[in-house]
């Protein structure tokens, strides 16, 4: 990254790993609705902030959830990282739970989640990564 000063346009192109994480998108969502709220507190323009958070709200499940027709009457709902070079999720189960926190998952996105996870054999039968969270 010193290499070529930081410059995000020159990392983009250089570096062959580009993932969109579902646990930093989670937080940067969380952490630009909080910064919206300071923006308003003290009188400042936010309107580049909202744009930042409707995008989010917008392509996350777009980016991160199994689409209808890949799931089956036996999946859970479960959040996958994103690879932008094979534009593909990356299929390995974890335990992202900041999308439930940060309001992008729903209700009943959370509730399957906690019934996944409270299944006696679920670590048995599941070969899961925990999250960073």
């Amino acid at each position: 990254m010193k290499h070529y000063n930081y410059d995000n346009r020159t990392l983009y192109e250089k570096f062959p790993f580009k993932i969109k994480d579902v646990e930093a998108s989670s937080i940067l969502y969380a952490a630009n609705k909080i910064l919206y709220h300071i923006a308003n507190l003290i009188g400042e323009d936010a309107d580049k902030v909202l744009e930042w958070i409707a995008s989010t709200k917008q392509n996350f499940h777009k980016f991160f959830s199994l689409p209808s027709n890949m799931g089956s009457a036996n999946s859970y709902t479960l959040f996958y990282d994103y690879d932008l070079i094979i534009k593909d999720r990356i299929f390995k189960r974890t335990v992202s739970s900041f999308p439930l926190r940060s309001g992008l998952a729903s209700d009943q996105e959370g509730k399957a989640l906690v019934k996944w996870l409270s299944e006696p054999n679920f670590c048995a039968v599941y070969d899961t990564i925990a999250s960073t969270d």
